[in-house]
C-alpha cells in the first residue's frame, strides 16, 4: 500500500486542505491537523515533529509528502535539514516560500533567510522527485518565489493561471488530483 503524509496549512485540518481531492483506494494517508496545540509549538518543534514522522514512517522510495501553504513550508525546512535527499516524492501546493503578503500586510515566515541561504548553497533538491504547484495569482506567496525555487533546484513547477492561494483546496481540484495520481504516484 502506498503511503502519503499530508501537511495542511496554518489553521487547517486534513479535510480543509486535502479533503476535496480525489484519493485512490490503495493509499494510506497520514496527516497532522494544524490544531491549537500544534499551532502553539515553536517553528523548530514543528520541524522536529515532521522530521520524526518522516524518518519513522515515510522515509522510502514509494512514499510521498504532500504539503499545502504553511505545511509545505514546514516540510521544506524539514527536508533541507536531512543529510540525504528524501527518497520519495514531494509535492507542494501553494506553498509558503519564505516571504509573502496577505490583505496588504507583508510577512516573513520563520527561517526564511536561512532557508534561502540553504537553497543557494545546496547541490540540488532535498528529495528525489519534487513538484511545485502554484498559481500565478497567489495573493499570499508570489509565483516569483516558486519560479526561483524551481530554477535553483531544477525541479518542475506547474503554474496555474488562477486559483490564488486556494489551489487544490477549492480551485483546480481535478487537475491537482490527476497530477498526484497519474504523474507522481
Amino acid at each position: 500500500m502506498r503511503q502519503i503524509f499530508c501537511a495542511p496549512g496554518r489553521d487547517e485540518t486534513f479535510e480543509d486542505a486535502f479533503g476535496a481531492l480525489t484519493w485512490p483506494d490503495d493509499i494510506e494517508i497520514g496527516s497532522v491537523d494544524f490544531d491549537q496545540e500544534f499551532a502553539q509549538l515553536r517553528f523548530s518543534d514543528k520541524v522536529d515533529f515532521f522530521r520524526r514522522e518522516i524518518e519513522d514512517h515515510y522515509w522510502s522510495k514509494g512514499r510521498m509528502l504532500l504539503g499545502r501553504s504553511f505545511g509545505g513550508w514546514i516540510l521544506l525546512n524539514t527536508l533541507v535539514g536531512f543529510d540525504a535527499a528524501y527518497p520519495g516524492t514531494v509535492i507542494l501546493i501553494s506553498s509558503v516560500l519564505g516571504y509573502g503578503s496577505a490583505e496588504g500586510l507583508q510577512f516573513i515566515a520563520p527561517n526564511a533567510d536561512g532557508f534561502w541561504h540553504d537553497v543557494e548553497r545546496s547541490a540540488g533538491p532535498p528529495a528525489d522527485r519534487m513538484l511545485l504547484l502554484h498559481s500565478t495569482d497567489d495573493q499570499q506567496c508570489s509565483i516569483s518565489y516558486a519560479e526561483r525555487l524551481a530554477k535553483a533546484w531544477s525541479i518542475e513547477l506547474i503554474a496555474f493561471e488562477d486559483g490564488g492561494h486556494d489551489l487544490g483546496k477549492i480551485h483546480h481540484l481535478d487537475e491537482v488530483s490527476r497530477l498526484i495520481h497519474e504523474k507522481w504516484l
